[in-house]
């Protein structure tokens, strides 16, 4: 009746020296895999109650000035003559319910700090491509699939944060840089839309809305790079999309103008404009 007793395994504390350290380690197989170290809390049976925790954390760096905190890493094993292993972090399944949660985020900054950045990188690569970084929602059966956003934080001094998405860069002679595409969702229902893509000026409550520049890409030594608005070609039962360029409304004073100019030309002509 009651709890069960716990297992506590600690090193003594030591003054002048460093604390000792604690070493789990499983054998090593020459004709099979090495051995396998499972960590896991306790189950529970009772109603409302949940399965018991797992907290790995590193050590407090107390010194008031200069105590770091101890690090947390995760390795997967190295492959000598194959891939070395995977890490996988994964939530718990919920049988009948939703399944759990995975936040990765880090801590509050202090008094004279800054919180800690987080970094998703795939590592280098000797011979070939280098890994890539998939952010996808899971797919879903009778509801929408989950959305992905992705958003700077708000500063109370100064600008707002920049959100910056950027093809890879090549040093590959004859090769392209890399490039970014923005797609809208497809749809295959019946009589369903595809879905649009929208770009917005940010908003603000006391000056003037933010702007959408789109410029194409310097040449330092050859042509800039073009801009091609057009919409596609029509499918067997319809007609092609319409372009519309409309400035909006002025609750005071003008609406915005339109202007259609080309730039100015030294040693050449200057280009001209096709309406048809």
């Amino acid at each position: 009746l009651g709890s069960s007793g716990k297992i506590a395994i600690s090193t003594g504390s030591a003054t002048g020296g460093s604390g000792g350290g604690i070493t789990l380690s499983s054998g090593t197989g020459n004709t099979g895999k090495g051995g396998n170290i499972d960590i896991a809390a306790g189950i529970s049976s009772a109603g409302s109650t949940n399965g018991g925790s797992v907290t790995i954390s590193g050590g407090a760096g107390s010194h008031a000035s200069t105590g770091s905190g101890g690090a947390i890493k995760l390795f997967g094993g190295e492959g000598a003559g194959e891939t070395g292993g995977y890490v996988s972090l994964s939530s718990g399944l919920g049988t009948s319910k939703s399944s759990g949660d995975v936040v990765i985020k880090t801590a509050n900054a202090g008094t004279s700090g800054i919180s800690g950045a987080l970094t998703f990188q795939t590592g280098t690569t000797s011979v070939g491509s280098s890994g890539a970084i998939v952010i996808a929602s899971g797919n879903a059966n009778g509801g929408k699939s989950g959305g992905i956003t992705i958003s700077s934080g708000t500063g109370t001094a100064g600008d707002g944060a920049t959100t910056t998405i950027s093809g890879g860069s090549t040093s590959v002679a004859s090769s392209s840089g890399g490039a970014v595409t923005v797609t809208g969702g497809s749809s295959s229902g019946s009589n369903g839309g595809a879905g649009a893509v929208q770009f917005n000026g940010g908003v603000s409550s006391s000056g003037t809305g933010g702007s959408i520049s789109m410029i194409s890409g310097v040449g330092t030594s050859k042509s800039s790079g073009s801009i091609l608005i057009k919409t596609a070609t029509s499918g067997s039962n319809g007609v092609s999309g319409d372009i519309k360029l409309h400035s909006g409304n002025s609750n005071l004073g003008s609406s915005g103008k339109i202007a259609i100019s080309t730039g100015s030309a030294t040693g050449g002509s200057g280009g001209g404009i096709t309406l048809s």
